[in-house]
């Protein structure tokens, strides 16, 4: 009975209270309740009053077991477990989700982002060709064939202005040689002779035949035909423009030989005739056509005609163009463009004694504008 007695307060103790109701001592114990039982009941038989008090006590100390509390808590810390389970399940799911919406917005960030790079290409690789065709429309050799040379500058540029006021003729004079420079066009100093004469006049057919009647050796080397041709479209266009070209010495082939249209060229297939170069040019502006032309705009014009052998009767389609100074959409030619600008320095950077001259500046200039 003493074994039992203190196993039992073991597990009295280890419940954490005591049982809420007494109940028949031969219940209080699981363990060993028929030897507690046969104790008592000896006790009581033999009408012990002292032991009946001391059973009395005992009663109150070896109440039942009371085993809802140890199951609560028990029960406690499996709720416990299962909720963390459960919210790390769910801190988990959270998280995933929110990876997956990462990893959706990156995807599609990429994508967009492919795409836009794709679509840059593609719109760059369209203007490239638009520039290239544009070049390719104004450096065909008019009167010369395609595999010459392109026509430039390679003397010194000597300017003169005529017809404006004074302020106005500074304004022209400086512009004219600002696009010059920047291009790379040689420029002459303040002495020297004027090799590129700019005329504003409202009579242009009288001022151009008094001219001539001058100097016989205004249109060079020209035929008859030629000279009358230029005269009499004076008035077909708001501006005219006259190039004096030095040809230099043809290449040939005597007796089965390449002979080198000067004596520093080889004899080779890339390499083509003397480069073409202006000697001199005039352009005859009419000065009632032209009135209402912005004067940094007809400069602009002037300079691009002038320092190229652009046909100024070229149709360059929808290119934003200076050129387009005098055609129907002349609104969106508000000056020299970069398309402008870029070909004109390919035109004076390239070799004149390459035969791929005229490919090589339409890839310089489409590459300067896409760049």
């Amino acid at each position: 009975m003493r074994h039992c007695a203190l196993r039992e307060r073991r597990r009295h103790i280890a419940c954490g209270s005591p049982a809420a109701n007494a109940r028949p001592f031969g219940y209080c114990l699981s363990e060993g309740a028929e030897l507690w039982e046969v104790a008592a009941t000896s006790a009581i038989n033999r009408r012990d009053v002292r032991n009946q008090s001391l059973i009395d006590r005992m009663l109150d100390v070896y109440k039942p077991l009371d085993r809802s509390r140890g199951r609560c808590a028990m029960d406690r810390k499996i709720v416990r477990s299962q909720s963390t389970r459960n919210f790390v399940r769910l801190c988990l799911a959270i998280l995933g989700v929110v990876s997956i919406f990462i990893c959706a917005i990156d995807a599609h960030a990429a994508a967009a982002g492919a795409g836009a790079g794709a679509g840059a290409e593609a719109q760059q690789a369209i203007l490239k060709e638009r520039v290239q065709a544009f070049v390719r429309a104004i450096t065909r050799n008019t009167g010369f064939s395609d595999d010459e040379s392109q026509i430039r500058w390679n003397r010194p540029i000597c300017f003169l202005a005529a017809g404006w006021g004074p302020e106005d003729r500074s304004s022209v004079l400086t512009r004219l040689s600002e696009i010059s420079a920047a291009v790379g066009a040689p420029l002459a100093g303040k002495a020297c002779t004027p090799n590129f004469v700019v005329v504003l006049t409202a009579e242009p057919d009288q001022v151009i035949n008094a001219w001539y009647a001058k100097n016989k050796q205004l249109f060079g080397n020209a035929s008859a035909v030629q000279i009358r041709h230029f005269l009499d479209s004076t008035r077909s266009r708001p501006v005219r423009v006259w190039r004096n070209i030095d040809i230099g010495r043809v290449a040939t082939t005597r007796f089965g030989h390449f002979v080198p249209s000067n004596s520093h060229a080889d004899p080779s297939p890339f390499t083509g005739n003397s480069p073409l170069e202006f000697l001199s040019a005039f352009e005859i502006i009419d000065a009632t056509r032209t009135a209402g032309i912005d004067l940094h705009q007809l400069s602009d014009y002037i300079a691009m005609i002038g320092l190229s052998n652009i046909d100024i009767e070229v149709d360059v389609g929808d290119a934003p163009s200076i050129l387009q100074l005098f055609a129907p959409a002349r609104s969106i030619a508000l000056g020299l463009s970069n398309w402008d600008s870029a070909y004109l320095t390919a035109l004076y950077q390239t070799d004149q004694s390459s035969r791929s001259q005229r490919f090589e500046i339409a890839q310089r200039a489409a590459e300067a504008v896409t760049h």
